[in-house]
Parts: structure tokens; sequence; C-alpha cells
């Protein structure tokens, strides 16, 4: 087992226009990232910031930009010792699984939010409705007082799930480390099959992963944003071009790989970070 461990072994190197994105792409998120969280700490309060689940997109917006380092690293190809490069192939797809779940999270907060604004138009343009008494001197009962009631339970718990704990505990966690788990522990990369640049058995299912959870979260998006109020922020539209892009970058994803290895359906090598 040791021996096998640290075997050398000698990558492939991808193509230049491959590596020349990732190197780009890498370059271009961690400019962004260092310009921009300042930005998002000092203005957190802000609606435009806050409502957008800031933390997580901060941390996803490091582990996108690690792993397209790591793209770029591997992509160069040249000799490695076999235990470290699977350490790292383990390591980046742990990355690849962390972002995921993300559009659920930050999805189901957009819509708890909705639903918030909506109960307090409500709770705000309740009317006192009364109910005489009777001929016996009952006393007059107010009618909208249950329903004011009703609306500001409502309220409460509606704020607790858009809260930014929540999106974290709640949406995030338990669909990201799932991921993480079933990525790391039980499809394990083949290295040998990563240096040649063929496909690996594995990476199928780490791809069907992805797959799922990223058309299940756009027909989420498809089914609640055209019904669901302006919102004064833009996040509808910027919801609707995030999974426009997703689902084409899936599709393009998808074609490369049936064309690169017909055996298999899914494809053998995508990349979750264009996200």
């Amino acid at each position: 087992m040791a021996a096998s461990q640290t075997r050398p072994v000698t990558l492939e190197p991808r193509p230049l226009i491959e590596t020349a994105v990732n190197l780009t792409g890498g370059i271009v998120l961690t400019l962004l990232f260092v310009a921009g969280a300042p930005i998002f700490v000092l203005w957190r309060r802000e609606p435009l910031i806050k409502y957008r689940a800031w933390t997580l997109n901060l941390v996803i917006a490091v582990v996108v930009a690690i792993n397209r380092w790591l793209e770029f690293v591997l992509g160069l190809g040249g000799p490695w010792q076999a235990g470290r490069l699977q350490t790292l192939l383990i390591f980046k797809n742990a990355l690849a699984a962390i972002t995921f779940p993300v559009f659920h999270a930050v999805f189901l907060k957009h819509y708890f939010l909705l639903r918030l604004a909506s109960v307090q138009q409500d709770l705000l343009s309740l009317e006192p409705t009364k109910q005489q008494g009777s001929d016996t001197g009952a006393p007059i009962v107010d009618l909208s007082e249950s329903r004011r009631v009703q609306l500001k339970n409502k309220l409460r718990f509606l704020k607790r799930l858009s809260r930014e704990a929540t999106v974290w505990l709640v949406f995030y966690l338990p669909n990201a480390l799932t991921a993480t788990t079933i990525t790391t522990v039980f499809l394990q990369p083949d290295v040998d099959a990563y240096a040649s640049g063929a496909s690996e058995t594995a990476q199928v299912a780490r791809s069907g992963i992805y797959l799922f959870e990223m058309i299940t979260a756009a027909l989420w998006a498809c089914y609640y944003l055209p019904r669901a109020p302006d919102d004064g922020l833009y996040m509808k539209s910027q919801f609707f071009l995030l999974t426009l892009f997703s689902t084409v970058n899936m599709i393009e994803s998808v074609a490369l790989g049936l064309f690169k290895s017909p055996t298999f359906i899914i494809v053998d090598r995508m990349q979750v970070n264009r996200l």
C-alpha cells in the first residue's frame, strides 16, 4: 500500500485553452473577492447585500477561486506522487461538492423573504371588524384579532426562516455535508485515469449529484420566481440569469463529456466551479 502511494504518476497536460480559462478565472475571482469582501462586510446591513445570503456567497466565492487555481495547477501536468495526487483530488472534489447546494439555500432564503414581505403587508392592511353582541348583553367581539394573531405568528416563523443562520444550518449545511461525504468517502478518485485524462467511473456519480442539485434548483426557481412579487432589489433577474447560465454550463459539460467518452451518459470532468 505504501509503495502504491509513493509511486510516481505523470499527469497529462490539459488543453491550452482549458488551462488559460482556469488561470483567468482564478485571477478574476481572486481580485473580485479581495475587492468585494470589504464592501460586503462594511455594508452588510444594507438590503441589497443583507438579503442575498452574503456570508454564504463569500464562502462559495473563496471555494470556487481555490478550485480554479487547483484546476490550473493540475492542468499544467508533470510528475506527481500518487498518494499526494489522490489527496489533492479528494480535496478538489470536496470543494466542488461544497458548491452543489448553494442554489437551494439562496433560493429558499429569497422565497421566505418574499413571503415575509407579503405577510407584513397583510398585517398592515388588516382592518378591525366587529361583531355586535346579542340581545343578552354579550360583549362585542373583534373578529380581526384572531386573524392578527395568526399573521403575527406566521411573521415570526418566516423571520426565523429568512435569517442568515437558518440559511447555513437548515438550508445549506445538511445538503452540503451529505454531498461532500458521498463525494469524498464513497467516490474515491482514480489517480491513473485522471492522470491520463480518461473518464473515471466515480466521476460519473459525482457529476450525477451535481446534475440532481442543479436541475432541482432550476425547477424550483422556475416555479416560484414568475409568481413572486417584485422585490425591488433586482434579485429575481439575478436568479433567472444565474439559473440560465448554470443550465447552459451543465448542457455544455454534458455535451463535451459525451463527445469525449460516448460510453458515459454524464460528463466525466464537469467543471462545477464554472458557476
